[in-house]
This record gives structure tokens, C-alpha cells and sequence, in this order.
């Protein structure tokens, strides 16, 4: 999780060129899970245009690439089928695989240590590298509109996140101090 953090860091300030949710750095994210065809359908002018969210992409990829580097090549090829540029989809993964919990909720069964169980656990509160989805719940299915990794607990109701799709003009890699309670419907951990 740190590692796959630690590359969306490196490339905190890169910003989309060319229109809205368009741009090399949009292209270089998403090229690992779907076609350059598709790509280029959300091209300023294309059928798709504007409509490529890169947050999910972004996380995504830097869980991608962070395998890879380790040679880990069995789990990359993994990664990719639980992947998706939908924050519902990349969510909905998750959860079947019980890393996915609500802020106010234990940690699953499948991210604790043995013999915790669940009526005496404390809340899962996130660490470096977890994911926080930010949206909310419709008929009890999720509506996530971004996810971000989580950084850092900064304090007075604060915590830093870094992520793609972000950013004062929602157009870059950046950090960004939120307050705890803004919109955050999920955390999720990947435990590789």
C-alpha cells in the first residue's frame, strides 16, 4: 500500500492537458486497463469526451505498478480483475473480498489479525496507504463519485489524502486536506 502511495506522490502536480479529464497523465493511468481505442474515445471531441473519471484509474495503477516493481507478477495480473475506472465497480470488488468497510464499522474479517472478533474490535480507523471512498448510499448500493488514498491523520478533524482526478481545479495528481467527515462512505485496504 505505502509503495503504490508513495508513486502517485512522485507524480503529485501533474496536471490534464487538452480538456477536461484529458491529458498525458490521464492516458499514462488509464492505458493499463482498457484499449487506447477506448482511450481515445474520450478525446475533446470524441463521443466520450470528459467523461473518463481517472480518480479509480489512478489508484488503480499505482497498486499496478507497484506489483509489477516487486515482481509480483501472478498478484499484478490479479489486480487488473479487480481493478475498474468506476469507483462503484473498483468498491464493489473490494467488498467481495471483505477489504471494504464503513469509517464507523470494525475492520472486516479478512483484515484483522486472527481470534479479533468483530463485537470487540474498535473501529477500523485507515492507515497510510487505504483507500477512502467519498460518495453515499442510494436503495443500499453505493454512489462513489472519487477515491483517494489516504496519507495521514493530520489532526482537529483533518486528514491528507492523495489521489488523480483532485485538486483545487479537480484536474491534477494532488493532496488535499479534508475534514473526516466530508463525504467519506468507505475505506478500503488492499493487503498485499
Amino acid at each position: 500500500r505505502l509503495g503504490a502511495m508513495a508513486r502517485v506522490i512522485a507524480r503529485i502536480g501533474e496536471r490534464e492537458a487538452g480538456g477536461k479529464n484529458w491529458g498525458p497523465v490521464v492516458w499514462s493511468v488509464a492505458s493499463p486497463f482498457i484499449s487506447s481505442e477506448l482511450i481515445a474515445e474520450h478525446r475533446p471531441g470524441g463521443p466520450r469526451a470528459g467523461k473518463l473519471a481517472w480518480c479509480s484509474y489512478t489508484v488503480c495503477w499505482a497498486f499496478l505498478e507497484e506489483l509489477r516493481a516487486r515482481g509480483h507478477q501472478e498478484l499484478a495480473d490479479q489486480w487488473k480483475h479487480i481493478a475498474s475506472g468506476s469507483c462503484d465497480t473498483l468498491l464493489g470488488h473490494l467488498q467481495l473480498l471483505g477489504w471494504a468497510w464503513r469509517p464507523t464499522e470494525p475492520l472486516p474479517a479478512a483484515l484483522r489479525p486472527p481470534g479479533i472478533m468483530a463485537s470487540v474490535a474498535p473501529p477500523g480507523l485507515p492507515q497510510p496507504g487505504d483507500l477512502c471512498f467519498y460518495g453515499h448510499e442510494i436503495d443500499g448500493r453505493p454512489d462513489m463519485h472519487h477515491v483517494d488514498f489516504f496519507e495521514a491523520d493530520l489532526g482537529n478533524g483533518r486528514r491528507s489524502t492523495v489521489g488523480g482526478n483532485t485538486g483545487p481545479k479537480v484536474d491534477a495528481i494532488a493532496r488535499m486536506a479534508r475534514a473526516n467527515g466530508s463525504g467519506l462512505a468507505f475505506l478500503a485496504r488492499v493487503p498485499w
